[in-house]
């Protein structure tokens, strides 16, 4: 392994004679640190590189008219992780340092070690020698730690908390991410399989309903033949929908107890709820299982003594010779923390065993780079003005991108973009609440982002004065119950939001049946009473259920004749826009309920329900919130729990099911208002419009 250390201003040669220099190259390959930089004398590392843009900054930073910012360029190779501070930022927000790859040259920035291919030996599994042969070497060799090994965590947060833990190796087999031995494998198109629980053990639970465990169930006797052979595992887990069929648990196997098919789980690694119990029916699989690698694309590493085992993916069906294998070792490629006026260009950022990349301060973009092949998060972004745009983000353990963006209790704007990015395959370790983009912002905007193929959402947070538009969500949802692919829920005070133009198509539930809950995912949901948003100009094809409107209040979803711009006005009693809505083949295009007048009915009860506390601890009747939303101080005395002043209006479907799920006497009844939406029959699917 390559060593890489930042040398001393000190022990550097002086800044090239031309300090305003615009341009510094970097050739890992063939550059020399003693060069000055030019395009034919580069440097050698990125270090010596961001010792000149500290001394530029440090030449000119009290300038009132500084040299154009330097340009970083690397040319092709891979590069070790790249940390950089306040003292490495640019002068101006109109012109940031830059680091960029050169063009048509491909540089790769990497937290990732390369296993050399002649020290893979192929060998019998150690746990099921008449199984498949999988190829083994011990890390240790290669002066990696167990602090890198790291170790699995359970997770059970129905949140984007879910992935934050300590990092762990993972190995990657020809730039594809293999996943830890389990049983039973994906099917062949890469959908997960399951096993389903028999029914629970333990002690009577707390909760209503028959005795039950929280640690404790019992597999299907026709799993015996392969869960009773785990006991000789070192460390087995688990990881199963539990009790909900939105939110995923991932627990150590305590104990096995064969006789009575009982899986005992680790209370330190507990499943979702603290304490509710495990259902009957209930999906799972069993996972880092080294007497289960026995498919390709599979890998199991002791993590004590550093022995990795893996079976490399095919490609093209074929197993690939000699087979390249990348384990991740830092917990991050690119971090930039309190740094502001840097832009990043067309850079590939990889094997990360945490997030990718991370940025915190502000004026920081991310432009046309490639993120993939990390541990948790594939981005995340953290102040004002940044940019994410033109960027590939996949294959990452949970969420694709994550960025908080302004200051919701003082509804200070994060000006921050999220713009023409494609993302995918996120969330394929924890696979609940890690959505494509999790956003918590303000005045910014989300536009023009392709989103697909992930087991749950492709949008999800909260904001206020935000927009979403133009983007393409697609095959989202296909692993969880009750959710959606643009998902917001339990607020009153997000507002001045507007969710237009974009497109939704094949937003279903793919593969094994949902058992718990069945069939209910979205396009948009607005769960649990979210308010305020304006949604117009969207189509919705193929999708079980169009918008889910979860009792909410002052949501327009209206008119489908024309698009045009339209202004939010805070002080109208109902929301109105000129725009198009399409749903084609939607099983149930609006589904509208009144759960706030039932069931919910303590969070909107004034003056203690959840709702209202919100409410208070935003200050709604103060400045900014009582200028920017007046009407969200009067709540408690506007029908607090009745889904009122929504319109629903103008929206055309086609081969549809029943166009709303409540009825006209209700609707009215809760001062909400559905009109003219047409059943049309001419309608024509056409994948590349979204109007």
């Amino acid at each position: 392994m390559m060593l890489w250390a930042m040398t001393t201003v000190a022990s550097m040669s002086a800044l090239p004679s031309d300090v305003a220099a615009a341009t510094w190259t970097v050739d890992g390959n063939y550059g020399d640190d003693s060069n000055d930089g030019g395009p034919n004398t580069p440097w050698r590392t990125l270090a010596r590189a961001q010792i000149a843009i500290r001394e530029w900054r440090s030449a000119w930073e009290n300038s009132e008219s500084p040299p154009k910012a330097p340009r970083v360029m690397l040319r092709a190779g891979v590069y070790p992780p790249l940390h950089l501070g306040p003292e490495d930022s640019g002068l101006s927000p109109t012109d940031p340092v830059v680091w960029a790859a050169q063009s048509r040259e491909t540089a790769v920035l990497s937290a990732g070690f390369t296993i050399p291919p002649e020290r893979l030996a192929e060998v019998p599994n150690p746990l099921r020698p008449s199984g498949p042969t999988v190829l083994h070497v011990n890390l240790g060799q290669f002066n990696l730690t167990t602090a890198q090994f790291g170790q699995l965590h359970g997770a059970s947060d129905s949140s984007i908390s879910g992935c934050w833990a300590p990092g762990k190796m993972d190995v990657y087999s020809n730039g594809a991410p293999l996943l830890l031995a389990r049983h039973p494998n994906p099917f062949r198109n890469g959908t997960w399989r399951w096993m389903y629980v028999n029914g629970t053990a333990g002690p009577p639970s707390k909760h209503p309903g028959p005795p039950a465990s929280a640690s404790q169930f019992v597999w299907r006797p026709t799993d015996t033949a392969e869960v009773g052979g785990w006991e000789s595992e070192d460390d087995p887990w688990v990881q199963g929908y539990f009790q909900f069929d939105w939110t995923d648990t991932i627990a150590r196997i305590s104990a096995l107890i064969p006789g009575n098919r009982t899986v005992a789980l680790d209370p330190s690694t507990p499943t979702y709820g603290g304490g509710l119990p495990i259902r009957s029916g209930a999906r799972w699989l069993g996972l880092n299982l080294l007497s289960e690698l026995d498919s390709p694309g599979e890998f199991y590493i002791d993590r004590v003594k550093g022995d990795l085992y893996l079976i490399p993916a095919m490609i093209d069906g074929v197993a690939p010779s000699p087979p390249s294998v990348v384990v991740s070792v830092n917990r991050t490629v690119l971090n930039a923390t309190n740094a502001s006026n840097l832009r990043f260009e067309g850079l590939k950022f990889m094997y990360a065993q945490g997030t990718g990349v991370v940025l915190s301060g502000s004026n920081l973009t991310l432009s046309n780079c490639t993120v993939a092949n990390h541990g948790t998060m594939g981005v995340a972004a953290v102040g004002v003005g940044n940019t994410i745009e033109g960027t590939t983000v996949r294959d990452t353990g949970c969420a694709g991108i994550t960025i908080t963006a302004g200051d919701r209790r003082t509804l200070i704007p994060g000006r921050s973009r999220v713009v023409g990015n494609t993302i995918h395959n996120f969330g394929g370790y924890k696979r609940m609440y890690q959505p494509g983009i999790s956003f918590d912002a303000v005045g910014s905007t989300f536009a023009h982002n392709t989103i697909h193929s992930a087991p749950h959402s492709g949008m999800l947070g909260h904001a206020n004065d935000c927009t979403f538009e133009e983007n393409n969500f697609t095959e989202l949802c296909t692993e969880s119950g009750d959710a959606g692919a643009w998902y917001s829920g339990r607020s009153w005070a997000d507002r001045g939001n507007q969710i237009v133009n974009n497109r939704f198509e094949r937003i279903r539930n793919f593969g094994p049946p949902i058992p718990l809950q069945g069939q209910n995912v979205n396009a948009i949901h607005f769960d649990d009473q979210m308010s305020g948003y304006l949604v117009a100009g969207n189509t919705i094809v193929d999708c079980w259920e169009g918008v889910r409107l979860g009792g909410g209040r002052r949501v327009t979803i209206t008119n489908n004749t024309s698009v045009t711009v339209f202004l939010r006005t805070h002080t109208t009693h109902q929301a109105s826009i000129s725009a198009v809505d399409r749903f084609i083949k939607v099983d149930i295009p609006v589904a509208f309920d009144n759960r706030g007048m039932t069931w919910q009915k303590l969070s909107c009860t004034p003056p203690n329900g959840s709702l209202f506390h919100e409410l208070a601890e935003d200050r709604v009747d103060s400045p900014p919130y009582a200028f920017a939303y007046p009407y969200l101080q009067h709540i408690a005395q506007e029908y607090p729990c009745v889904p009122v002043y929504n319109n629903i209006s103008n929206n055309r479907f086609c081969l549809c099911g029943s166009w709303i799920t409540a009825s006209a006497a209700d609707i009215a009844t809760w001062h909400s208002v559905a009109f003219a939406n047409t059943n049309y029959s001419n309608c024509i699917v056409d994948s590349t419009q979204t109007t």
